[in-house]
């Protein structure tokens, strides 16, 4: 929301300076792109911590291509395609010890 109003002011940028606007509309009008700037980062920081913390959004697909055996007993074997482009890469929620949860 923070970043949709910053963009408004920002497009409507000649038309609203050149008004008479009320005092607390005038304050937020002259920081628009500090408005623009805290909600980009707030945006930001909502998504590396939900990537932590949270339930890991699976964006990018994983960066390991897994081979596990065909009944599902056994062992399955990983290796590296690249790296996870954002946040914490899916894969780590299906290993043994993925630190996510205390045992």
């Amino acid at each position: 929301l923070l970043v949709l109003v910053a963009l408004y002011f920002i497009r409507n940028e000649t038309s609203l300076g050149r008004q008479k606007l009320n005092e607390m509309l005038d304050m937020a009008f002259s920081s628009r792109y500090v408005l623009l700037g805290m909600g980009t980062f707030a945006m930001y920081a909502g998504l590396i911590y939900n990537e932590t913390f949270g339930v890991a959004l699976d964006m990018f697909g994983t960066g390991w291509k897994r081979q596990c055996p065909a009944k599902g007993d056994g062992v399955c074997a990983a290796t590296p395609i690249g790296p996870y482009q954002f946040g914490v890469d899916p894969v780590r929620a299906s290993a043994a010890q993925n630190g996510s949860r205390a045992k």
